[in-house]
């Protein structure tokens, strides 16, 4: 059976967005941020770019601009930005890192936003990897928005 799930969307603060990156609350109500530490809660992950369509790059939204987003808690598994290097094994927790918009295994902050698959998907398996902008990689956002130290 096709799924015909897609993504909520959701207004931006003004900034470049990349797929799978993190994001939090922004100051501005209802519109949300990049996550760039790891104490932020993470709300959702970005499930669209923004591509300038006369020179196919990814192209910074204005402030208000709706963008793709997969919530947290939503038990889809989706693209999300790793640290590059991190080696990802069955089951491991994805947690927000200090780096814009990131996740890392290391279980130095408590705010998870999900688990590496344990079914279909091979230990240690990449989609992108992209100098300065991380690693893509498959996460269940399985951890309700809010949840820590699990």
């Amino acid at each position: 059976m096709l799924s015909m799930d897609q993504p909520d969307q959701a207004p931006m603060d003004a900034g470049t967005y990349r797929l799978g990156e993190t994001l939090k609350a922004s100051s501005t109500a209802g519109y949300l941020q990049k996550a760039t530490s790891k104490g932020d809660e993470v709300i959702a992950i970005v499930a669209t770019e923004l591509i300038d369509t006369r020179t196919g790059l990814v192209r910074a939204a204005v402030a208000g601009e709706r963008l793709g987003v997969w919530r947290l808690g939503c038990q889809k598994t989706v693209k999300v930005r790793s640290l590059t290097g991190v080696s990802w094994s069955a089951g491991n927790m994805a947690y927000q890192d200090d780096t814009d918009g990131q996740v890392s295994k290391t279980a130095t902050t408590s705010r998870p936003i999900g688990h590496y698959p344990e079914y279909g998907i091979p230990d240690k398996a990449t989609i992108e990897s992209i100098t300065g902008r991380g690693t893509l990689v498959y996460i269940t956002l399985d951890v309700a928005i809010g949840t820590t130290n699990v």
